[in-house]
């Protein structure tokens, strides 16, 4: 049978077929309105504008201290931003040039990363760039290792086209120059200005003059300046995918000036960004640190996790630290723009969303009060003549309950703002202001040490609180080779462990160190926190405790002359190789107050979202697990402790009860001492523990009053700044 086709389909087909023919002819007119009759139109459209796709920089996340008193946090910025897309780039020496004119003329910085300064007629080295001089000699302009400054800005010169020209100065007349190498730069000079194959160098430079714009000639300084800049940007890889920050942020004055000249400056535009500000002054600096912007040598590694070349990066302290936690995640925009660069249209095709908020332990009003407290006691110590002036100090208070720090300071101190303008006076200052004494010094501890001695004394059964142990001088029992001695300040005789850190006994402690030995001294010790990781979120070292195998230990690396019997007296009484940060000696008292216990002590408090829900918390971890000191010897050092107060003069009658233990360690000659001392308050119930380093000093102990005198202050006004104030009376509501 043959197929045939029924008369209502034969029509459905007709009538699809029809509906196609229109279709196609609808869009065959349709094609021929876009390229024939708007075709000129749409061609120029496409020509003349340009979608490009960029990253919104998230806000940073704040930090703040155990109050939410906020330390840092993120303001709106702007920035001087180049696109490389809309500049050009034949001319932008030129360019470079009229943006640094404005700048100056402004009084305003603008992005510098080169390591060279000139200055009257002279190119250095900046000292405090090792890195980057390197990196500028070998990575960028691929000159030797002992290449100049002065070597390295005419290769810059050469490299970016500044005042390149084939022609120089020479005893008052203008000369070619003669290197075979330039003839054609030569040949091609005189040919773009219009001139013969004869015309002389002096010709030439007086038509480059009738025409600055095409031909422009710097000064030496501009000429330096423009370099460079565009050092900096080959440095951050300023490329098509890469927009180069000029200037960062600026005030909103010279942003409207810029905008004004962004018509005549094509890829200069202002960029809104998030920028980093700190309303600490100096409170605190060593621990929040500061962000910085990615060098090139770190960019490799830090690009697989999401950084761009014009991010900033945490560089120090909490910043460095918390780093994933405060940056946030970055958003990115599509930016419709026309041959000027003027933005046309703007879609978000990701939102920014911005970083965590860090809370720290610290109390911030307490923190301030103790920089003051010892930034008062250096000034007043170096105002009277001193043959080795103070070198400043740190102070560490720690709540004895969780290892949190209420404080943590270091003097002298600096501001962000210091560290960003004069960064080389801090850094040539004998104090060392940028050094972190309370995390990072090492010391001696001294007497603060003979609290361990007597613990460790008291619980190996080598003393009791009634002991008496006969303070005459001096110690013989390594007699005669070595015969160490007491000072006998108001003690003589037979004395008890609580008369012995009353007076700070010598004699005491190195028989009752030296029967201790140097392994067990050491198990002490490190049970207290000192030679071991405090747990501290910032880097920190050991330390260490002088003992036989450390003497050892270094000998084999060519340092000291091994252990002497006579050695483990000095390390009795916190000397000889015992090297220990105020940090590990806050541990110590902190140990000692919760008989046995000790925390890992820390500096972040919480972790909360930009919305302030609460992420992560921070618990109390104890460090030394199953170490417990038995309440009698506890008590034993306690009481000795409360009595080392009494010899305080003005914390004799102050009211505070406090233990505490003092120290004046020697340093590298016996003229040159630090003064220390480590604490706990109050002396029945212990809330906080207290260590002090004074370098260069003696008398420390006179400021513990003031400690606690802020300790109790900042308590206080942190109490009324927390508690809900509600009115008593409908008046008051009226």
């Amino acid at each position: 049978m043959g197929k045939y086709i029924v008369p209502s389909s034969r029509v459905r087909i007709i009538a699809l077929a029809i509906v196609i023919m229109l279709l196609y002819a609808g869009a065959s007119l349709r094609m021929m309105q876009f390229q024939i009759v708007q075709g000129d139109d749409f061609l120029t459209q496409v020509q003349t504008n340009t979608t490009s796709s960029y990253d919104i920089q998230a806000a940073r996340g704040d930090i703040t201290d155990r109050y939410g008193r906020v330390l840092a946090t993120t303001k709106a910025g702007y920035n001087v931003v180049l696109d490389w897309g809309f500049v050009d780039r034949e001319h932008l020496n030129e360019l470079i040039y009229k943006m640094i004119k404005l700048f100056r003329e402004e009084g305003v910085e603008w992005v510098n990363e080169c390591p060279i300064e000139y200055s009257g007629g002279n190119y250095v080295f900046q000292e405090e760039k090792e890195s980057e001089i390197t990196q500028m000699r070998q990575s960028v302009l691929r000159l030797g290792n002992y290449a100049t400054a002065e070597n390295c800005v005419d290769k810059m010169l050469t490299r970016y086209d500044i005042n390149n020209y084939p022609i120089y100065e020479q005893d008052g007349e203008y000369v070619f120059s003669s290197d075979e190498d330039r003839k054609e730069d030569i040949q091609e000079l005189k040919e773009s200005l219009g001139l013969s194959a004869d015309a002389t160098a002096a010709e030439c430079m007086e038509k480059m003059l009738e025409n600055p714009d095409e031909y422009p000639i710097y000064s030496e300084q501009d000429a330096f300046d423009i370099a460079a800049v565009r050092y900096s940007m080959e440095r951050k890889e300023f490329s098509s995918n890469n927009r180069y920050t000029f200037a960062e942020d600026i005030s909103s004055e010279l942003v409207v000036k810029v905008k004004e000249l962004g018509y005549v400056w094509k890829g200069v535009t202002v960029e809104e960004i998030p920028t980093r500000v700190y309303l600490n002054e100096d409170i605190a600096s060593h621990l929040i640190g500061y962000v910085g912007p990615i060098y090139a040598e770190e960019y490799d590694e830090l690009k697989e996790q999401g950084y761009q070349m014009n991010d900033t990066i945490g560089k120090a302290g909490i910043e460095q630290t918390m780093e994933d936690v405060l940056k946030g995640t970055d958003g990115r925009v599509e930016v419709l723009q026309n041959e000027s660069g003027e933005i046309i249209e703007t879609n978000v095709l990701e939102e920014a969303v911005a970083g965590n908020t860090v809370r720290l332990t610290i109390d911030s009003v307490l923190q301030k009060k103790v920089q003051d407290i010892m930034e008062d006691f250096m000034n007043t110590y170096n105002s009277s003549s001193r043959t080795y002036p103070c070198k400043g100090g740190a102070i560490v208070i720690v709540d004895v309950k969780t290892g949190e720090l209420l404080a943590c300071a270091s003097c002298p101190n600096y501001t962000i703002e210091e560290f960003k303008t004069d960064y080389a006076s801090l850094l040539e200052d004998s104090r060392e202001p940028l050094f972190n004494k309370a995390v990072q010094g090492l010391y001696r501890p001294g007497s603060s040490f003979k609290p361990i001695v007597a613990t460790g004394g008291l619980m190996e059964g080598l003393i009791t609180r009634d002991t008496l142990i006969t303070c005459s001088n001096p110690y013989m029992y390594f007699a005669p080779s070595y015969t160490p001695s007491c000072l006998q300040l108001s003690h003589s005789g037979p004395i008890n462990v609580i008369t012995a850190l009353r007076y700070s006994c010598n004699i005491f402690f190195y028989d009752t160190g030296r029967r201790l030995g140097s392994e067990k001294l050491t198990y002490y010790a490190n049970q207290m926190g000192m030679g071991v990781d405090t747990g501290l979120e910032l880097s920190q070292p050991t330390g260490q405790i002088g003992s036989e195998a450390l003497a050892d230990e270094l000998q084999e690396d060519g340092v000291g002359e091994g252990w002497n019997p006579g050695d483990i007296l000095q390390v009795s009484i916190g000397q000889g190789l015992t090297l220990v940060t105020p940090l590990s000696m806050a541990s110590e008292a902190m140990t000692i107050a919760n008989k046995g216990t000790r925390y890992e002590t820390h500096l972040v408090d919480s972790v909360w979202d930009y919305e302030g829900n609460l992420i992560e918390e921070t618990q109390p971890v104890v460090a030394n697990e199953g170490f417990t000191i038995p309440n009698e010897a506890a008590e034993t050092v306690k009481d000795g402790m409360v009595e080392v107060s009494q010899t305080i003069r003005n914390l004799r009658n102050s009211g505070y009860s406090v233990a505490m233990k003092t120290g004046s360690p020697q340093t590298s000659s016996v003229e040159r001492i630090n003064s220390d001392f480590i604490g706990f308050y109050p002396a029945e119930d212990p809330e906080i523990a207290i260590s002090c380093i004074m370098v260069d000093a003696d008398g420390s102990s006179s400021m513990m009053v003031e400690i606690l005198q802020a300790y109790e202050e900042a308590k206080q006004q942190a109490q009324q700044e927390t508690t809900q104030q509600y009115p008593q009376e409908l008046d008051d509501i009226l």
